[in-house]
């Protein structure tokens, strides 16, 4: 099993293992048991799909930990960008620095850097949005 990169620090969360990448509409974080969320913003349309965190690895404090890209303090123009960037275009380092700021303050007050049902904010509203419902 892969180990969860912030278990230290929100001790109920659990792993599974990560031999066999998940369908990325399974549901769940990658390697974790973690259910995906609708994010700080709520699902937004891309060209591609629909997006509602953009994890990223990053190191904190010496910790390994996957925290979420989309938040709260990015401008919309941060926003839009991150909603078309193509798989081989960087995310700029203002996305990073406030993701990584905002990941620091949740977790000073024992939060998890994801957001978590009810805390969804109506930012930016002409923004495409999405719906995470399945069709069958």
């Amino acid at each position: 099993m892969a180990p969860n990169r912030y278990a230290a620090l929100l001790p109920s969360r659990q792993t599974v293992p990560t031999a066999a990448p998940l369908d990325p509409w399974s549901g769940y974080r990658h390697g974790t048991t973690d259910l995906k969320g609708q994010g700080y913003l709520g699902p937004l349309q891309t060209p591609d799909g629909l997006m509602t965190e953009l994890s990223i690895g990053v190191n904190l404090d010496g910790r390994e930990m996957d925290i979420p890209a989309l938040v709260p303090t990015l401008t919309q123009q941060e926003v839009q960008t991150l909603l078309t960037l193509k798989p081989d275009q960087q995310i700029p380092k203002s996305v990073i620095d406030k993701a990584v700021a905002h990941a620091r303050q949740r977790l000073t007050r024992g939060l998890d850097p994801f957001a978590g049902p009810g805390e969804q904010q109506s930012l930016y509203p002409d923004l495409p949005r999405g719906s995470m419902m399945r069709r069958y």
